[in-house]
């Protein structure tokens, strides 16, 4: 015989498996998640099991695919480490003096910025440091940088591992800028040095990390796609990155290195190397600009204050990383919009020596 069920009350609803768990504290649940899926060594099904169970409950959560979650809590281990050192290049401060605020020595402090971490306490000790949740230190969150130097170098570290990058906007492409560029972007930011409030900020250091990042593209070449605008190219043309007080010989220093960048991105349009696209749009785009990395680990899109183009800024505001599937679905589309309008190949080329290197004519 079939046992008989538990009668139910008239109008009760009988418990199933698809309901609303009940209210939990997300960081310690998601500190067991991490430690039962990552930290502790078990075999390949069991750990795909508790995955799947520990994972389940903070994706209704968050509102995202549970494979997102389960695959962020692996692949940001290693990016963690990259952050910290971000951290610590963009505060000035060395490793031992890193490891004193972390309680750790220098050693492992090398080895987290090498390989990531596999503790849980070194996870909520470095969340502490960077005053962000645990969420947010492996890569569910906003990851936000309020220091010119780390973002270049936390861009740099997000470059070695991507196959794709779309950046909007700007008056350059700086990867495929010539050394001349970089030399004068010296000058600029070392006369704006003069000023008290940029002082604490180290030009050589940023100028070693945009080097590296330059090192890097020609040594493993990224694909790129950038949207540049006329009313940018028209002003980069007028001044190059001189200031409103640079003196007349830097400003016609300046002037005479645009014509030369402007040169080479009209070739770029004509002949790109293999991999490289470069669209001309018409309108005025927004000051800040975003740039679109696509990863095996996860696309990531970044917002940022900072400049190296015209008026260039690396000295004040806060950019923004993320990886949510959202700010990079509502970046790609809008991407994919404005690249549809875009001016492309010779008749771009044609338009950038006709109306901008020669307005005259």
């Amino acid at each position: 015989m079939r046992p008989s069920r538990t009668p139910r009350l008239p109008g009760t609803i009988r418990p199933s498996s698809t309901s609303v768990p009940p209210r939990i504290n997300r960081s310690s649940f998601f500190m067991r998640s991490f430690h039962e899926c990552v930290c502790r060594p078990r075999g390949r099904r069991e750990t795909g099991m508790l995955e799947a169970h520990a994972g389940a409950g903070y994706a209704r959560r968050l509102r995202v695919p549970l494979r997102t979650v389960t695959a962020r809590m692996v692949a940001n281990l290693k990016s963690i480490g990259d952050r910290l050192r971000a951290y610590r290049i963009g505060a000035g401060l060395s490793a031992e003096e890193l490891g004193q605020r972390l309680n750790m020595s220098r050693a492992s402090v090398y080895r987290i910025e090498s390989n990531g971490i596999d503790r849980i306490d070194v996870l909520e000790r470095i969340a502490r440091l960077l005053d962000i949740s645990v969420e947010t230190l492996l890569g569910v969150g906003v990851e936000y940088v309020p220091s010119a130097v780390a973002y270049f170098e936390r861009i740099r570290q997000i470059e070695a591992e991507t196959d794709h990058v779309f950046v909007a906007f700007g008056p350059i492409v700086y990867l495929l800028t010539s050394s001349a560029y970089d030399q004068a972007l010296r000058r600029v930011l070392t006369a704006q040095l003069a000023v008290p409030a940029h002082g604490a900020r180290s030009v050589d250091e940023l100028l070693g990390i945009l080097a590296r990042r330059k090192a890097q593209h020609r040594a493993r070449p990224v694909s790129i796609t950038n949207l540049l605008s006329v009313p940018d190219l028209l002003r980069f043309a007028e001044r190059g990155l001189a200031s409103a007080e640079s003196s007349r010989a830097e400003l016609a220093a300046q002037r005479e290195m645009a014509q030369a960048e402007l040169a080479i991105i009209a070739r770029l349009f004509e002949a790109p190397p293999m991999g490289v696209q470069i669209g001309l749009v018409f309108d005025e785009l927004p000051a800040s600009g975003f740039t679109i990395f696509r990863r095996r680990a996860g696309s990531v899109v970044t917002t940022s204050p900072f400049r190296l183009g015209c008026q260039p800024n690396v000295w004040r505001g806060v950019a923004m990383i993320s990886m949510a599937p959202d700010a990079v679905e509502l970046h790609t589309a809008w991407a994919q919009e404005v690249w549809s309008e875009a001016l492309t190949g010779q008749a771009a080329a044609h338009y950038i020596r006709r109306k901008i290197l020669q307005p005259s004519s």
